[in-house]
Order: C-alpha cells, then sequence, then structure tokens
C-alpha cells in the first residue's frame, strides 16, 4: 500500500510530498521530498545561461502544446 500527501507551499513554487509505504509483512516506512517548480520564464533563463538555445516546449511527452493546464513542462533546446 501506498499513502501520498501533496502539498504546495512557498507561494507555489515548491511540492512538498510525504509518502507512507506499508509492505505485505505489515513493516511500514515513510519518505518525504520536496520538488522545485518553475515558471515557463525561469526555465527558459536557465536554459540561456547554461548555453542552451530553447527551440519549443510542449505539455508532455506526446508533444502536445504546453499551457496553463499542462501537467508538464517539456522543453526541446540546442547546446
Amino acid at each position: 500500500m501506498v499513502e501520498r500527501k501533496s502539498e504546495l507551499r512557498d507561494e507555489k513554487t515548491a511540492l512538498f510530498q510525504d509518502w507512507l509505504f506499508q509492505l505485505k509483512n505489515g513493516e511500514r516506512f515513510q519518505r518525504s521530498g520536496v520538488t522545485r517548480l518553475y515558471t515557463e520564464d525561469e526555465v527558459e533563463s536557465l536554459l540561456k545561461w547554461a548555453g542552451c538555445k530553447p527551440m519549443d516546449i510542449f505539455g508532455d511527452f506526446k508533444g502536445s502544446e504546453f499551457g496553463p493546464e499542462s501537467e508538464r513542462m517539456i522543453w526541446l533546446a540546442r547546446t
């Protein structure tokens, strides 16, 4: 069994997650983590700072258009 709790914090720039795992033998353990969330402008600036040229942006791994409702922000960039 896996239970996950997620909460957006820090003005929606970080996703805090707690994971609770229960194994078949009844043993339980917990893991926590933080994922930094970036805006489109932040990612573009970071890519340029790293010497990359942003080429395109997609909303998923299938190449769908990126928009406010996209679950992902996938960048195509060149060095």
